[in-house]
């Protein structure tokens, strides 16, 4: 029984401790949640007037250079401000020329105080309060809406209906988004990774982009009227439901097979121009190195041609006359063409004796020619030697100091002949 005792007064302690350090807690927590000072601990208390405390609350975050250094204490009104009571936490002194102003985390998120203690040249805070010239008032969001008229404000807010909605139909989507995004953040860090690498030129690409914008701004004119041709466009093409599109975009694959037949049915005439054109070039090449001489052939011949309008007034008579003699001789055409195509065999027998008519003809017209003895002025006579042909007789005794082909072949009568028979010069 005594060992029992014992135990249950264990227990019984161990309850009573636990109890107590329970209320201890609810004691401290009961003080905290009201903005109540902790045992043993050491304070600061500041007072800053405001003209609005706005949606300041007590036990709100008080701050210097964005580090939490208190809370706010307590919020009074005293005639047309309020007096916010700032607890610092530990002994931190507050200067005359100290101020405070009201911020708030977001635009939709909880206030603080944002407190500047000042410097020590200015001496300690004047009855320990900032006045309302060293302090700036909190703005909520409702007032930063004040400055939209009615109608702008009723826009606003069927934007955001309209957005929540938006948001609310895509809500799978957002779900994916959000069930995608991890492998996005690890994406994002491979790129963060990169960008901070100190072998990429982020500085070279900001200034490129500088440099692109740069080049925007300088074309924002024409930026501006291109979008407005791009609206036009697009409006035109939107037309009717985008009917006339839908048509064209059916007849598209036929068309662009026809075509494709066509630039094939190309292909050899491109060939033939580029075989033309490079036949062509060497005459280019030359043209165009006879360009100087070509232009002061042009510059040179513009006299001569500004005479020819008077030479052709002069010629006019002759090529009308001209004109009525060819007129006239037009019938003699086909009988000359008949006597052509007649003469034909006879000029292809002579054509071979050419040369020696010709020879004929010059010693005919010779000083010394066949022409040339005479009988009295004027008076001509032509002689004629005669060779007989070797025969039976004494005709036939030929004449060993003349011997002369009496037919001979085309282009040897040009030539007598010695006893040996080698020419012997002009016959």
């Amino acid at each position: 029984m005594a060992r029992v005792h014992r135990t249950t007064a264990k227990h019984f302690a161990i309850g009573v401790a636990g109890l107590l350090v329970a209320v201890g807690l609810a004691v401290l927590g009961g003080i905290v949640s009201s903005g109540g000072e902790l045992p043993a601990r050491d304070y600061t208390y500041v007072d800053a007037a405001f003209d609005d405390a706005g949606t300041l609350r007590v036990r709100q975050d008080v701050r210097v250079n964005s580090l939490i250094v208190g809370q706010v204490s307590d919020i009074r009104h005293e005639g047309d401000h309020a007096v916010v009571t700032l607890r610092l936490n530990g002994e931190r002194p507050v200067y005359g020329n100290a101020t405070g102003r009201i911020l708030q985390e977001s635009a939709l998120a909880r206030s603080f105080v944002e407190l500047a203690p000042g410097d020590p040249g200015a001496g300690p805070l004047p009855g320990g309060v900032i006045p309302r010239e060293r302090t700036r008032d909190a703005i909520d969001l409702d007032q930063l809406f004040n400055v939209f008229d009615e109608a702008t404000r009723e826009a606003l807010s069927s934007s955001l209906t309209e957005l929540g909605g938006g948001v609310l139909g895509h809500s799978g989507d957002l779900r994916d988004a959000l069930r995608e995004a991890p492998a996005g953040l690890d994406d994002l860090g491979t790129v963060a990774d990169t960008l901070t690498d100190p072998r990429t030129d982020l500085s070279g690409l900001l200034n490129s982009a500088n440099r692109f914008m740069g080049h925007l701004d300088d074309r924002s004119a024409e930026l501006r009227t291109l979008l407005r041709q791009t609206d036009a466009t697009l409006a035109a093409v939107s037309v009717d439901g985008g009917q006339p599109l839908d048509a064209t975009l059916k007849d598209l694959p036929p068309t662009l097979i026809q075509a494709r037949e066509a630039l094939d049915s190309l292909n050899g005439p491109l060939a033939d121009v580029r075989s033309a054109v490079t036949t062509i070039r060497p005459g280019g090449e030359a043209l165009g190195a006879a360009s100087g001489d070509l232009r002061g052939v042009l510059r040179e011949g513009i006299p001569p041609l500004r005479k020819v309008p008077g030479v052709a007034e002069q010629a006019e008579p002759a090529v009308e006359d001209l004109t009525g003699t060819v007129a006239e001789a037009r019938p003699l055409g086909p009988p000359l063409l008949s006597t052509l195509d007649s003469a034909d065999e006879l000029l292809a027998g002579l054509s071979p004796y050419s040369p020696d008519i010709g020879r004929f003809f010059n010693q005919l017209a010779a000083p010394d020619g066949l022409l040339s003895g005479s009988l009295a002025p004027g008076q001509h006579y032509f002689g004629i030697f005669p060779t007989i042909p070797a025969g039976p007789g004494l005709a036939s005794v030929p004449d060993p100091t003349f011997r002369t082909n009496p037919y001979p072949d085309p282009g040897g009568a040009a030539y007598r002949t010695n006893p040996d028979g080698s020419p012997k010069g002009d016959g």
